[in-house]
């Protein structure tokens, strides 16, 4: 459950509803205010709000660290049909603490 940030989220429910949701979008702020969990719920929505593991969203957070390897699952991950969701979405905690060769290979994939 998400506690604040209300116009957050009747902002997304409005693009979800009316199928106008960009191709990405980037969280950030001060530390600790729920950037990572809002993400979290709003991949949640696309698979229907349900507590069982995604199926369509890939998270990668701030314990592991992302390097070329993970951006190349990213891809794979990206080129697939999703399966449940009307959308396939990758969540990167932290991405700043991201090498710069994985900063690079992210802005690559399309």
């Amino acid at each position: 459950m998400l506690v604040g940030n209300q116009h957050l989220i009747s902002f997304f429910k409005e693009l979800q509803n009316s199928n106008s949701l960009g191709g990405s979008y980037l969280f950030w702020g001060n530390p600790q205010v729920g950037k990572f969990t809002f993400a979290r719920s709003l991949a949640r929505s696309f698979e229907g709000g349900n507590d069982s593991v995604f199926t369509d969203a890939l998270i990668f957070q701030s314990d592991s660290s992302l390097g070329i390897d993970q951006i190349r699952q990213i891809r794979k991950f990206l080129w697939q049909t999703p399966m449940i969701a009307p959308y396939k979405t990758v969540i990167i905690d932290n991405a700043e603490r991201m090498p710069h060769e994985a900063q690079n290979a992210l802005l690559m994939v399309s």
